[in-house]
Parts: structure tokens; C-alpha cells; sequence
């Protein structure tokens, strides 16, 4: 098989449909493959597969790209797979969760699997921060959610699996002589268009590492944290951060932290043209935070403070919003020539962190 520039057969597989339709030619042409690849990605065996069917459509629920009908002990199983190749573009707010609840009202039952195939796992960040080296893709962030939400609901024991394309041709490699010679031709395209463009995407979404100051990336702005505002040196992940104990400010200043802030967002060094949307987890986990903080009156004083800032933040197009607040939010800006990195991080216990060296 010729090699080729990868990024080049973009025509051929920047749309999730043709690897979504080469997926199920192999899986719907070869049942005996099929069954193996429920065995090593959730873990059992199948009697025997009927089909692998695509655009498997929900009516109001939207649409997964492939349905494996089964049968276990004479019972009916559907495995579905929902297939991603654009993860830092094309991952959706509560999609696994929809169409887990779909499958689970059309079939009476709550034995629905899911494999969610993308760009990368949780595998391809194997730091405890990960954002510190990449920013993260929208398909961990939905697969994360959709664990959490389904262990609440008793749901989860081996049903939704993240699979990424690394480990479905680690997988189908034991299998290649089986498949025909236009199966094989078109996985092998497929695989070089894929592994260029996970190459691709994680440079533009690399965060600057190594010893670098904040002055570094706003060398345009005169702020110096540690003597404008009250806060504490410290050492955390390999980097230096200062840490504002938001609870202990005045109302002045916390409009100077609030300025800071904005001084920042708005340097000369930040790439303003550029349109980041929150996404409606992360507001979710807003109005959640802001609840919680209500909930104290002697924190009153805060809810101005934070609201007006997670306002600015969501109307200024070139800043991104990025958590779902079960520890908090951070506010992130691209720089130029120098990738996305974290302006600074808010913080559920109401501590403010920016990194002075990283």
C-alpha cells in the first residue's frame, strides 16, 4: 500500500460519513470480526450478530451512526457507536446521554451499550492536569459528563466505552487479511488521513510549556499580580501560581481583580479574531455556582463580582470558557504564535489562579 501526505486526502474524510460508512462495511461484512470487537472494547461475547445497520434515527434524539443488532443468551442486544473525527469541533452537549435514553425508551430496557470512537480518549492526556499540555477536546468533556450522569443513575457497569481511532486499528490489524481489497485500501487511507490530522490538531491546540513567565505572553501589559493584588505565591503541577482567596477581598479589590483580568483578555498578544462559544455545560455549571455562592448570605457580596465577570467572558467572542464547575472554570485565550493557554482559573472553593511561571 502507497503512503501518502495524509492531510492531503482531506476531500476524501473531513466528513464523519465516510469513515462512519467504512466502519460498517468491515463490521457488517466480516460478523466474525464484529464479534471480537464487542469482546475487546466492552468486554463480552455475543452469540451472534444480525446486523450493523447506520443512521440509526431517534425521532427528536438525533441520529448515532451505527446500530449492532445481537443476540446474547437469545436475548436482543443493540450496541451502538457513535464515530467523531473533528473532536475539538463536532463533539455535542449531552449527545452520549440522548441517545442512551432514546435507545433505552424505543427497546424497554436498560442493557444499551455504547462505544464512542474518536479522535482521541483520555489515554492521549496522561497527566493529572492535561490541559497543561493541550487544551482539551469537546469529546472528553461529553464522555466525562456522560459517565458521571449515568453512574448517578445507576446505569453505567461497562456500557459507554471511549475508543480511539489508535485503538480500532490497533484492533483490526490482527484482521486485515480478511478484508477485501477495497476494505483494505480504504482503512489504509482512512488511517493515514486520520493520523495526520490528530497530529494536526493537537499542535494547534498545544499550550506553551516550559519555564515561562506570565510576562512572557503579555509583554505588551504592565500588570504585576503579586503587587497589585492580595494573594499567595505557590507551587503547583510543575509551575508557579499565585492563588486569590476571593472570599477575603474588598469590594475594591475585587473591581481590581475584575480589571486584571480584563487588562489581560485584552493585550495586543491575544488573537482577538476568533469566535469561542460556551458551551451549555459549562453555563450550566455557571448558574450552579452562582446558586451555590447564593446560598450564603455573607457571600452576597460575590455573586456581583463573579456574575459580572462570567459575563464579560461570555461576550467577548476571543475568551473561552472551559469546565463544567465540578471544580471550577478556566478562562482560556489564544496567543499569537504561541497556541491556547490558560489566562487563569476560578476555582469552586472561590480562589482565582493564574500561573506566573509555567
Amino acid at each position: 500500500m502507497m503512503n501518502y501526505e495524509g492531510l492531503k486526502l482531506k476531500p476524501l474524510f473531513h466528513s464523519e460519513i465516510a469513515s462512519s460508512y467504512i466502519l460498517q462495511d468491515i463490521l457488517n461484512n466480516h460478523k466474525e470480526i464484529t464479534k471480537q470487537f464487542i469482546k475487546r472494547f466492552l468486554g463480552f461475547n455475543v452469540d451472534s450478530v444480525d446486523y450493523v445497520a447506520r443512521e440509526k434515527s431517534y425521532r427528536g434524539k438525533g441520529s448515532v451512526d451505527l446500530k449492532i443488532r445481537c443476540k446474547l443468551r437469545d436475548e436482543v442486544l443493540d450496541i451502538l457507536i457513535e464515530v467523531k473525527v473533528h473532536d475539538y469541533l463536532s463533539a455535542t452537549s449531552g449527545q452520549i446521554l440522548r441517545y442512551f435514553d432514546a435507545a433505552r425508551e424505543e427497546n424497554g430496557m436498560n442493557d444499551i451499550h455504547l462505544i464512542y470512537l474518536t479522535q482521541y480518549n483520555e489515554s492521549n492526556f496522561p497527566h493529572d492536569d492535561y490541559e497543561v499540555n493541550y487544551s482539551l477536546p469537546g469529546t472528553i468533556t461529553e464522555f466525562d459528563r456522560a459517565t458521571v450522569e449515568l453512574q448517578r443513575k445507576n446505569l453505567y457497569n461497562k456500557q459507554l466505552r471511549h475508543v480511539n481511532w489508535e485503538d480500532f486499528y490497533d484492533f483490526i490489524d490482527q484482521y486485515r487479511n480478511r478484508l477485501t481489497k477495497e476494505e483494505d485500501v480504504m482503512l489504509n487511507l482512512q488511517k493515514q488521513w486520520m493520523q495526520a490530522k490528530c497530529k494536526e490538531d493537537l499542535e494547534d491546540n498545544k499550550v506553551e510549556v516550559g519555564v515561562r513567565s506570565l510576562q512572557y505572553f503579555f509583554d505588551d501589559v504592565n500588570v504585576d499580580l503579586e503587587k497589585d493584588l492580595p494573594g499567595k505565591k505557590t507551587f503547583k503541577n510543575q509551575r508557579t501560581v499565585y492563588v486569590i482567596d476571593v472570599k477575603n477581598l474588598e469590594d475594591g479589590e475585587l473591581e481590581k481583580t475584575f480589571e486584571k483580568i480584563k487588562t489581560l483578555a485584552q493585550s495586543d498578544k491575544v488573537v482577538q479574531k476568533v469566535n469561542k462559544v460556551t458551551r451549555e455545560e459549562t453555563k450550566e455549571g455557571v448558574i450552579s455556582f452562582l446558586q451555590d455562592i447564593a446560598q450564603e448570605s455573607e457571600d452576597w457580596h460575590l455573586l456581583s463580582f463573579y456574575s459580572k465577570l462570567f459575563q464579560y467572558v461570555d461576550q467577548t467572542d476571543h475568551l473561552l470558557l472551559n469546565g463544567t464547575g465540578r471544580t471550577g472554570f478556566s478562562i482560556k485565550v489564544k496567543i499569537k504564535g504561541k497556541g491556547m493557554i490558560s489566562l487563569c482559573t476560578l476555582w469552586c472553593n472561590q480562589k482565582i489562579e493564574f500561573s506566573l511561571m509555567r
